[in-house]
Order: C-alpha cells, then structure tokens, then sequence
C-alpha cells in the first residue's frame, strides 16, 4: 500500500518537476532568514507576460458562445484517495481516473491533482479575483491534455494543461460584504435613523450561504414567545442577526461533511513530504458546487502560479463558490506546516495577481446572469415581509 502512495506522488509531481526548490511565498521569506526567494523574486517563466493568478472584470469578460457545457467522466466516483504535504499546499493525488472535455476545451483532459490555496484571513485565502474581491480558499484540479486528443492544429503548448478554479467562501456570518453593499454593523443599526419603524429598509449584512436563519420576537433576552421558523438563506447576502427591541435574527451553519474526510486527513500529514490514505470514500463531484452552477465559468490563457510558472495553462475560474465552514478553512491553516520542524505554519499559499496585459478574458453564455446581483436587493421586499408579520 505504501510503495503504491509513493508511485502516485511521484507520478502526480512529474509535470512540476523541474520547478526551482528554493521557492517559497511571501509569508516564509522571513521566517527563513530571506534564504528562500519569494514571489518577486520567482525566475524562470514568472517574469514573463501572461502570468497567472489575474483579478477578473467580470463587466468587461467577453461572452463566449463555444464556452458550454463540461463534460466530466470519472469524476463521480468514489474511492479512499491519498493525500500529500507537499511543501507549498496540500495535494489530493486522482491518479488519472478522470476526465473532462467540452466547456470550449480543445481535447480531453486527464485529472492528476487538486490542491487549495488559503489564508487565516477569511477574505484573503483565493489567488484569483472578481471584481477586486477575493475570497477564503481557492481549488484547482490541475489536468493535462491527453495525446492524440487536440483538435487545435496549432502546435504552440499554450492548453497543455487545464486547471479547473473554484472560489471557497465561508458559511458563517462573519464574511466578507457584498461589494457595493452598503456597511452597517447590525450591533449600532437604528431604524429611526434610515427612515422610522417597520417600513426602514434593514442594512446589509455579510454573505451567509446555505444558513439557517431563525427568526425570534420578544426583547433582547429572547422572552417573548418562542415559536420558531426557519428561512434557509441562498447564497448572497442575508440579514443574519437583525438586533432591534421586537425582533433577533440568529444564523447557524453546518459543516460541508463531504470535504470533511479531506479536512480531517490533514492531521497526519503536518510536514513537508508527508502522506496518507483518507479514512472515507467521496468523489470529486462531492466536493465541487451543484452541477447547474457549473455552467457559468470565466476562460482565460495563463500559467501555472507556482515556478516555473510555464505559460502553458487554460484557466477554467467557475462563478460559483464552495460553500465551507469557518472552522474547516481555518484547519488548513492550523494543521499544516512549511517546514518539518513545525514552526512555520502553511498559510498565505498565495501568489501576488498578476497584470492582466492584453490578454482577453471570456465568459460562457449561460442563462441568466452570471454573477448574481446584491442580494440586499432581491431580498429586501422578503425581509419586510419577515419583519411585518413577526412584530406586533
């Protein structure tokens, strides 16, 4: 079992062989006394033009209409997988079992890996951005081209490798806001202040997603009547803890149990180099959004965002963030390390974005909007409604 665990990282490691050992992020630089390079001083393809991670202008993205649907095969099935410290991030070895093509792709691609990128800073952990905004985490599942499978006749290695993104946002009330939403605190709120009684219009509150809001009337102390409804909070912003002297809001969110087994694996894998089976089966499917949501994705030619960078990357960056626990985010950074003394924690994973140039960013053509509006909008007539019926 164990001579099969080291085959699969080797195998997973080949198309990132050749990168500099010495590199490290911006966060190791000192705690190394300045004996690794960091990002600014990356060599090889990282000071060329069309580097990745990018902020994307989702207002100035081109739609696309080749960019349809993905086809994913392999990708429901379950199995126990390894894992790997690796140094910079932490690996989930696919041992090329899966495949995706469509989706505007030029062959067939077969997954090696996925990794995440994070930070401490709930709002700080993605490499790319949208808008300016980042987000907890990011994920990529890194494949490359299968030969034989490319119907561009252009030989120029710039697909070779597919990296599909997905944001990873936090499932408690303390996330970041919407961008453009107006910023309250919801402890100082007063309603005389925003025009008087019911009809006040409530602030805007930080994104909560799949929550469960729990709406109670009486005083502060919650003595009124105890009678309880449950509004489940799509994604987007949601009044989660409304503190007047009538009516309290209270959120509580679950932990996502199917990246669990990948979050627990993290214990026994603290230091670089570092290996293990997962204790529970799950398929990548498990881990990525709704398969509805998957249609509403962002295109651009890129790079790899580790050295050697090698400008050889079609970025797939989907719209639709993973919903995961405070607590869950946090454990990457709790539970792993940089160095195999444990002093440095991994965290900060993240490459600088990168200028954009005049490289054209496309979006598919999916019903619908692609990014959703401030739901402070589109939920306001809601919470009048909320606020109307529970106060007497």
């Amino acid at each position: 079992m164990w001579l099969l665990l080291a085959l699969l990282v080797l195998a997973a490691a080949r198309p990132w062989a050749r990168a500099e050992s010495h590199w490290c992020y911006q966060t190791q630089v000192e705690p190394s006394n300045f004996t690794c390079l960091g990002p600014d001083k990356w060599g090889s393809s990282c000071q060329k033009d069309n580097q990745s991670p990018i902020n994307i202008a989702t207002a100035k993205a081109q739609v696309d209409p080749k960019l349809g649907d993905f086809h994913f095969s392999g990708y429901d099935t379950k199995q126990k997988w390894a894992i790997q410290n690796n140094g910079h991030s932490v690996m989930v070895l696919l041992e090329d079992k899966a495949t995706i093509s469509g989706g505007g792709l030029a062959a067939r691609y077969r997954a090696k890996q996925l990794h995440l990128h994070w930070s401490n800073v709930l709002d700080m952990g993605s490499e790319h951005s949208f808008d300016g905004e980042r987000f907890a985490m990011e994920m990529h599942i890194v494949h490359e081209k299968e030969s034989g499978t490319s119907k561009n006749k252009n030989q120029d290695h710039k697909d070779d490798i597919a990296v599909l993104a997905f944001m990873v946002e936090v499932r408690t009330p303390s996330l970041p806001r919407v961008p453009g939403a107006a910023s309250q605190d919801p402890e100082t709120w007063d309603p005389s202040q925003a025009g008087g009684g019911r009809e006040a219009p409530p602030p805007s509150f930080p994104r909560v997603s799949q929550c469960l809001i729990h709406p109670r009337w009486g005083a502060q102390d919650l003595s009124g009547p105890n009678q309880e409804n449950e509004l489940v909070a799509a994604t987007g912003s949601l009044q989660a803890s409304l503190k007047s002297p009538s009516l309290s809001f209270q959120a509580g969110c679950k932990k996502n149990n199917n990246f669990q087994p990948l979050v627990e694996a993290l214990t026994y894998i603290p230091r670089p180099n570092m290996n293990t089976m997962m204790n529970q089966s799950f398929s990548i499917s498990d881990l990525l959004p709704k398969k509805e949501s998957l249609k509403h994705y962002f295109r651009y030619l890129g790079s790899l965002t580790t050295p050697d960078c090698d400008e050889k990357v079609v970025w797939t960056v989907f719209q639709e963030p993973i919903q995961l626990h405070e607590n869950q985010i946090l454990t990457f950074s709790e539970k792993l390390y940089y160095d195999k003394e444990q002093k440095v924690s991994m965290t900060d994973n993240i490459r600088p974005l990168q200028p954009r140039g005049q490289r054209q960013v496309f979006k598919s053509q999916a019903p619908g909007q692609l990014l959703p509006l401030p739901l402070p909008t589109l939920l306001a007539p809601v919470l009048t409604c909320l606020v109307a019926v529970f106060l007497p």
